[in-house]
């Protein structure tokens, strides 16, 4: 990695943004192959921006003030999240999972909101994070309900390091995920559901995942609830529509939890 310019700073900051611990700056020279020099630099460099903070008056970092400012108007971008509200606290209440609210950006699933449940709270990643689109229950509804030419690119794109055997298995995932109208993810007993909220032409503005165990039973009342959101968004394409539709998938890069 070249430190001939200042764009290592912008490294470290999506280091630290995508990670779930404090980082310091031996952390950041080993992970992005700065000199430790360096990363101290550049380290002090976001902190007196205040785009990271110590943690806990140690050595570690964490986002602070600005990156949080950031984050928030990039939500703010997104119409769909404030509409989103009333129907995840219904959501909650079904399930008792912690629910989060993904939208599409480029080849990701974005978690852009984020309502803790009453039980035994599963691991969940920070408002934020990203995930490639295949790696979990969300982005797997949000690729099922993608142009089919689209789909086509985005497996085409994997294929070198996927296996056939792995494309056949999500063609098949993603053809069930579209006829059931949701997505599931089983996972050491537990059942991981997520709803896209689909606008006019079935095009998938967003998806709301309960992360935890979904009971089968309280699946038909959940697809009710997100359908009543669906009609709300459809009835407005303009106001809610993605307003990074326009980018190309392959020139997005985001740092991906999976």
């Amino acid at each position: 990695m070249t430190t001939s310019s200042a764009s290592y700073i912008f490294d470290i900051l999506r280091l630290i943004g995508a990670e779930h611990r404090p980082l310091g700056a031996t952390d950041v020279s080993q992970r992005l192959g700065l000199p430790l020099t360096t990363a101290h630099r550049g380290l002090s460099t976001l902190e007196r921006a205040n785009y990271i903070v110590r943690y806990q008056s140690s050595t570690k970092f964490v986002l602070g003030g600005m990156s949080r400012k950031l984050l928030h108007s990039f939500f703010a971008r997104f119409a769909i999240r404030s509409a989103a509200i009333p129907t995840m606290h219904r959501l909650v209440a079904v399930t008792g999972e912690t629910v989060s609210l993904f939208v599409p950006v480029g080849w990701y699933g974005v978690r852009i909101g984020l309502i803790k449940g009453t039980n035994e709270v599963i691991r969940t990643g920070p408002v934020g994070e990203a995930w490639a689109l295949e790696k979990n229950a969300a982005g797997l509804a949000l690729l099922a309900f993608r142009a089919e030419s689209e789909q086509r690119r985005f497996l085409d794109a994997r294929e070198a390091r996927t296996s056939p055997a792995e494309r056949a298995r999500l063609e098949t995932e993603l053809k069930l995920t579209r006829e059931r109208r949701y997505a599931v993810i089983h996972d050491g007993g537990r059942n991981e559901v997520s709803i896209p909220i689909l606008a006019r032409d079935d095009v998938s503005l967003g998806t709301l995942t309960a992360e935890g165990n979904v009971a089968p039973a309280s699946l038909d009342a959940c697809l009710s609830i997100v359908a009543r959101l669906s009609e709300l968004v459809a009835a407005e394409p303009e106001r809610y529509r993605n307003v990074y539709d326009h980018l190309d998938p392959d020139a997005v890069t985001l740092p991906s939890a999976g």
